[in-house]
């Protein structure tokens, strides 16, 4: 709750102009908005200029937010549509996976939770297997499917929240991920 109450009164200095609240702003979600960028780009150093230019959007925009949503959201939102317009301009994609990426809390991160100490050969061979063949069937996917599986699984976004990232409606975001897990489950058959 404090965290929101910070966020609110630094957006609320942002919008007059001031500069060391944006700051302050940007330190609160530079990490995770890396992180998103870095999940897109699976490039450091892309990752890097994708989230500094998230920050320059927002700052250039600040005034147009309207706090019907977090910072965190619009910010999400902001990266999502630079990537996908770098996408449809370079005509590329790429997706990280997960447990490539780096994490504030862990160095990597799987799909698959980590299984406790004492395991068998053939059970760390099984979970290997099955992780590379979500990493492969989320490769797959196209890019609304493959942002609304990250957001929610990844990021832990609500739907509604995913909605205001992606501009569509909850219903809109319940079905692709109801496509995408019956997708998932009909590839991962036999695992």
């Amino acid at each position: 709750m404090e965290d929101l109450r910070r966020e609110s009164e630094l957006v609320a200095l942002s919008r007059q102009g001031d500069k060391d609240a944006f700051t302050g702003l940007v330190q609160m979600h530079a990490q995770r908005v890396f992180n998103l960028c870095y999940r897109f780009c699976g490039n450091y150093d892309q990752a890097n200029d994708l989230a500094q230019d998230v920050f320059v959007q927002a700052f250039k925009n600040i005034g147009k937010f309207n706090q019907k949503a977090s910072f965190a959201t619009w910010t999400h939102r902001i990266a999502m549509n630079l990537w996908l317009n770098k996408v449809k301009r370079n005509k590329i994609a790429s997706f990280v996976p997960l447990e490539k990426q780096k994490d504030d809390e862990d160095e990597k991160k799987s799909m698959i939770e980590i299984l406790p100490d004492g395991l068998t050969p053939e059970q760390i061979a099984q979970k290997n297997d099955l992780n590379a063949k979500v990493q492969q069937a989320l490769g797959l996917l196209n890019e609304d499917y493959r942002t609304a599986i990250v957001l929610k699984y990844v990021e832990d976004k609500s739907l509604e929240e995913i909605a205001v990232i992606c501009n569509c409606t909850v219903g809109t975001i319940g079905s692709r991920l109801s496509r995408v897990l019956k997708e998932l489950q009909k590839y991962l058959e036999g695992y």
